[in-house]
């Protein structure tokens, strides 16, 4: 049976991290993907902005 040679233990522990690398970007895709939709238009009347227009105006 012919010897398997190991690749060395930096290679090794590169592959690693690349790998967790690409886990995390593609949740990161998919998190961003998930929560970032059309903005929704707010009516006026709603916010703190209002509040400060019917005080300032009466």
């Amino acid at each position: 049976m012919a010897d398997r040679k190991r690749g060395p233990r930096g290679y090794r522990i590169f592959l690693l991290i690349m790998t967790v690398l690409l886990i995390g970007a593609i949740a990161l895709f998919i998190y961003g993907s998930a929560t970032n939709g059309l903005p929704q238009p707010r009516l006026p009347g709603k916010g703190v902005f209002a509040l400060e227009t019917i005080l300032r105006h009466g």
